[in-house]
């Protein structure tokens, strides 16, 4: 289980640019997040579940993102493949720029 909350302030040296998450060259972002995991077969097979929020000045909406996946290890847990499916709301702060995600991943530890 692991949950983090970040408070982010930013300041541009062009206080005219509004754009992306900036307002008026400056930002305040609240972030959180939490993620938790399951061993179904200890050490071999992971499930693994998170979500987590992103707001800041210039945006519409906070950006959501809520996932699901599992990991597989081998090699005592030197090797990894992890498959994770994402689900995007209000993608860079935007109303209903929603969009999912599947990904397929491989780490090695040398």
């Amino acid at each position: 289980m692991d949950g983090e909350y970040q408070v982010i302030s930013g300041d541009l040296v062009d206080t005219a640019i509004t754009a992306g998450m900036y307002l008026n060259g400056t930002t305040d972002l609240d972030k959180y997040a939490v993620e938790g995991g399951y061993m179904v077969r200890p050490g071999k097979f992971e499930i693994v579940a998170g979500y987590e929020s992103m707001d800041a000045d210039n945006y519409q909406e906070a950006w959501n993102r809520a996932s699901v996946g599992a990991n597989y290890f081998w090699n005592k847990h030197k090797s990894k493949v992890q498959m994770t499916y994402r689900m995007g709301e209000n993608l860079d702060g935007v109303t209903g720029a929603d969009e999912d995600e599947l990904f397929l991943q491989f780490q090695q530890v040398f």
